[in-house]
């Protein structure tokens, strides 16, 4: 609630200043119409100057930006609870390149046949984009609840229920990384796994631009099985941009 405060305390600055002037004004002028229409004049002005400042406030920034904002860090997770629940959650600080951040689109793209439940522990869910394409991601629009002034952070979250009630999804947790960020962290946690199962997974890596489900993936190294917390995890440091990295495991 910071950004409402200042906006408040700003406007009763504002309020205070044409007050001040207002009483000049009736001090200055005997007669109470020609004050009146000072008043007004000055009032008109000064609302003229604030829409050029916004104008100039809002171009600079997109000026500057090609996104509105910036991503910082990144942590995606992956859970199975049996061999058909799972749920997936990808955290993101990010930092404000506009005047005002009020919506952020984030993608997503599940294997399975069931749609996924989506929804967000911080952000409200505005819209969900499902193109039904294997070649494109699908998206989805949070609403950030107080909005983020240029340069202010915040952390956005979206969560997906999946239900791979048939197993046709794909064993794979992926991150694009399309601009700088300074790190990723991928996490899989199995939990319908037995407590011998030691299998290994590969973080694997290719271009952004091609098909999000070819399998002209690179193998970067091999992730060892965590046995007491059944799972992988990876942090990716600086990962280069341009690339998405994936975790695969054996099913």
């Amino acid at each position: 609630m910071e950004w409402l405060k200042k906006y408040w305390l700003n406007l009763l600055n504002i309020s205070a200043s044409l007050c001040s002037i207002a009483s000049i004004l009736l001090l200055l002028f005997a007669d109470k119409d020609k004050a009146l229409l000072a008043l007004v004049f000055v009032v008109i002005f000064l609302s003229a100057v604030l829409v050029v400042i916004i104008v100039g406030i809002f171009r600079f920034t997109k000026k500057e930006n090609v996104e509105d904002f910036k991503i910082v860090t990144i942590s995606a997770s992956y859970e199975t609870f049996d061999k058909s629940k799972a749920e997936y959650n990808v955290y993101k600080v990010i930092q404000s390149k506009v005047a005002c951040l009020t919506t952020v689109k984030q993608q997503f793209k599940w294997t399975g046949t069931n749609q996924p439940e989506l929804s967000s522990d911080f952000q409200d869910i505005k819209k969900i984009n499902v193109l039904n394409d294997e070649e494109a991601y699908d998206n989805v629009i949070l609403g950030i609840r107080n909005p983020i002034l240029y340069n202010g952070t915040t952390t956005i979250h979206l969560k997906a229920k999946l239900d791979d009630y048939d197993g046709k999804s794909k064993p794979l947790l992926s991150q694009r990384i399309e601009f700088p960020v300074d790190l990723a962290r991928l996490r899989v946690v199995l939990r319908d796994k037995s407590d011998s199962f030691d299998k290994v997974a590969y973080l694997e890596k290719r271009k952004i631009k091609c098909s999000p489900l070819t399998s002209d993936y690179k193998i970067v190294e091999s992730i060892s099985f965590d046995k007491a917390s059944k799972s992988y995890s990876y942090n990716l440091i600086n990962p280069e941009v341009g690339y998405i990295y994936r975790i695969r495991w054996e099913k």
